[in-house]
């Protein structure tokens, strides 16, 4: 999909280097020097652009929703971790309440088809004997993937909202991609999360943490 059809659609956009691997994701395409840069040494047929995800104007007002468009740009920063974005997130969600609506499009968003999608960018790339080889290495140093390894690596995986302990509303919560972001911000372990998950939210009695998709 060309960068001139991509600033026409509202959504999120992902452009990829096929020779480095590399990724930018933004909600509109306005110029970025790193991307420049690269396409400038590589060449533009080494690169892909893609829609990750279209959102509709409204049909009122012409409009497309711009907190939709920030919480889904974000969600993908964190998933991605692009490395042609310099910032992170595209905008702090301090204060920001999302609706029930908001947060069911971000579940269902990273579908199965959009994995397979990305999946598929780095199928064909020739590897060499000996990246290869590491890749196979490594595999039978990890060994199978017991069952309680698996069920915390999908626990990790949970969005969260936290806050300072006097800010029982949330209002001025912050938006954490997963448990072991969240541990990072406040300086424990993903364990104490979890916990404090299961109980009352409390950690290091400063802060107040909560299940994004299901508060």
């Amino acid at each position: 999909m060309a960068p001139k059809l991509l600033r026409d659609l509202g959504g999120i956009y992902l452009i990829y280097n096929k020779i480095t691997g590399e990724k930018y994701v933004g909600s509109a395409i306005v110029g970025n020097r790193l991307v420049k840069e690269a396409v400038d040494q590589h060449g533009l047929e080494n690169f892909v652009f893609m829609q990750l995800k279209s959102v509709d104007a409204d049909p009122l007002s012409g409009e497309t929703d711009k907190h939709f468009l920030l919480d889904l740009e974000n969600y993908f920063l964190e998933l991605f971790k692009p490395e042609y974005n310099i910032a992170t997130l595209s905008q702090n969600t301090y204060g920001y309440h999302h609706t029930e609506e908001t947060k069911q499009k971000m579940r269902d968003n990273y579908s199965n088809e959009r994995r397979e999608q990305i999946g598929s960018l780095n199928r064909g790339k020739n590897l060499s004997d000996e990246t290869r080889e590491k890749v196979r290495q490594a595999a039978l140093r990890r060994g199978p993937m017991s069952e309680e390894h698996k069920q915390k690596s999908i626990s990790n995986e949970r969005p969260l909202l936290i806050t300072d302990i006097s800010d029982t509303s949330f209002s001025k919560a912050i938006f954490m991609s997963n448990i072991l972001v969240a541990a990072n911000h406040i300086g424990c372990d993903d364990k104490t999360i979890r916990r404090a998950l299961k109980a009352n939210g409390v950690v290091k009695k400063q802060w107040l943490v909560k299940d994004y998709l299901h508060c």
